[in-house]
């Protein structure tokens, strides 16, 4: 049987492991699920969190997945980065480096494309979106050191799921009881729900990309926690 680290030898494993996870007991997300039995899960392995290759590789992957995907026409379709380090981070340095990383792709993302309209740049806002070829993101972080169940997965991953698509599912009148299912998987797995989950408006979305529960006084890593993502709007 290959050892974890044997995964990155053959190019294609980690997203094969990753569907499965997904697909597993030990994951909540019903939209996840739904992606991956409908095919519409878009995944890159990379080699580094805070590589600027694999950054820029990052960056073509999700400008393409905007460009090719209906987002405004499908419900479930999401894109994954999986990363096959570093491994291992507590979850303090697991979100300072989701954040860096984020940072740094909207370096690249920055010479072609403007923030997403609509959303804000700052992360303590209400209406914060993370923004990548000007469509708004809301971003999952997952990794092994995750105290909650569903966002531990053997290597680091950041999903990005479309803003566009929530919107459709509230328009459709599925959003909220999708939200309910997830949130009573969640409650059958671990016995208590993430404290830091929210309804979209009644708290900052950036409060949940990391996974890890936060304090009431949270500020983002990014510049020290004040800075705006979208450098242009200073």
């Amino acid at each position: 049987m290959a050892r974890q680290d044997e995964f990155v030898q053959k190019p294609g494993l980690l997203t094969s492991a990753f569907e499965n996870w997904i697909d597993g007991t030990t994951f909540s997300c019903l939209g996840a699920r739904a992606s991956v039995r409908q095919k519409q899960l878009s995944c890159v392995e990379l080699k580094s969190m805070l590589d600027a290759d694999s950054t820029r590789e990052l960056h073509r992957e999700i400008v393409g997945f905007v460009d090719q995907t209906r987002l405004h026409e499908t419900r479930f379709s999401s894109f994954a980065a999986i990363f096959e380090n570093p491994r291992r981070l507590s979850e303090t340095e697991f979100e300072h480096t989701l954040w860096a990383q984020l940072a740094m792709l909207r370096q690249v993302d920055r010479e072609k494309y403007a923030w997403a309209p609509g959303v804000s740049s700052d992360p303590h806002s209400l209406d914060f979106a993370y923004s990548v070829a000007g469509h708004p993101f809301f971003v999952v972080g997952l990794h092994s050191q995750a105290s909650r169940i569903s966002r531990r997965f053997t290597h680091p991953v950041l999903v990005f799921n479309s803003h566009v698509q929530f919107d459709q599912l509230k328009q459709e009148g599925l959003y909220a009881s999708l939200q309910d299912k997830i949130r009573a998987r969640e409650l059958r797995l671990q016995g208590s729900i993430n404290p830091n989950l929210a309804d979209f408006g009644e708290q900052p979305e950036a409060l949940q990309y990391s996974g890890r529960p936060q304090p009431a006084e949270w500020r983002c890593p990014v510049s020290g926690g004040s800075a705006t993502f979208d450098e242009s709007s200073r």
